[in-house]
């Protein structure tokens, strides 16, 4: 991405989902669905557009490890830019409050889970869940009343999973996705990210030629909930194998240039930089 992307994007720039993969130095899980390349920090800094960052710990990695070094070494390295962490926590860890207190120190602000609810501690100002779409109704109005989830906020990951070739005028799914998070705006926000792996129909590999017209509903329904993500440095994957480890080139100057198109200014600010700063910093 060239030196005057990052003018199409207001200054401070939040980008909510990323990956820094150093597999020498941390292997991956041996019974991992996919294996990506390397994804350095420098790398990301030459590609990026925004100033702030979350690096998301991906499903591949093999514990928390590599996520709290690289927030370590990313805010050393680079002083000037916010750097902030999400990581999962393996099911039956127990951690001291001096282990939370140092984790969320570190700059670790939400827990993700992989298609599973329920966590609580501390150090979660933020829970995300990537499920599908028919899941998130299904558990919705439990998530807002469950003692268990009190003071969390629940980040759906990937625009809901929704379907990018639906038709918004007959989709039900997605109204009640929309409800819900209309009713309880105090409770959620939405993950704008990977929209080149939902929109497929350019003949360019990396760069489509529109934004879905159910991500610009959940933007336009809920403009307060939203947060952009790059998903660097977007793995390609085969599910049941290993591998595949080619990185895809996506050219998120594009992406980023028809969400400003289809958006207003005020949106935009929503989307790319306040939303993001109210719930990370």
């Amino acid at each position: 991405m060239d030196g005057q992307s990052s003018s199409i994007v207001p200054k401070g720039t939040w980008d909510t989902h990323l990956h820094v993969l150093d597999p020498e130095t941390f292997p991956y899980k041996p019974d991992r669905t996919y294996t990506p390349a390397a994804a350095v920090l420098e790398d990301l800094m030459t590609s990026t557009l925004a100033d702030c960052f979350l690096i998301v710990q991906a499903s591949v990695e093999n514990g928390m490890e590599a996520t709290l070094q690289h927030l370590q070494n990313a805010s050393k390295q680079f002083p000037d830019k916010a750097f902030r962490a999400e990581i999962e926590i393996p099911g039956g860890a127990t951690f001291t409050d001096e282990e939370f207190k140092h984790m969320s120190d570190l700059g670790v602000r939400a827990v993700r889970l992989h298609g599973e609810i329920g966590m609580s501690g501390d150090i979660l100002e933020g829970v995300k869940a990537m499920c599908p779409l028919n899941i998130w109704n299904d558990v919705g109005e439990w998530l807002v009343t469950s003692p268990e989830m009190q003071d969390i906020t629940i980040i759906v990951e990937h625009n809901g999973r929704i379907d990018p070739t639906r038709d918004i005028a007959s989709y039900p799914e997605l109204d009640t996705l929309l409800d819900l998070l209309s009713r309880h705006q105090s409770k959620f926000a939405v993950k704008i990210c990977g929209i080149n792996r939902l929109e497929s129909s350019s003949d360019t590999p990396g760069r489509i030629s529109k934004i879905p017209s159910a991500v610009l509903a959940i933007i336009q329904t809920v403009p307060d909930l939203v947060i952009w993500g790059s998903d660097w440095p977007h793995t390609d994957y085969k599910i049941h194998g290993t591998q595949f480890a080619a990185n895809k080139v996506v050219d998120l100057s594009n992406e980023v240039k028809l969400l400003t198109e289809a958006l207003t200014p005020e949106l935009c600010s929503k989307l790319f930089r306040d939303n993001a700063a109210r719930l990370f910093t």
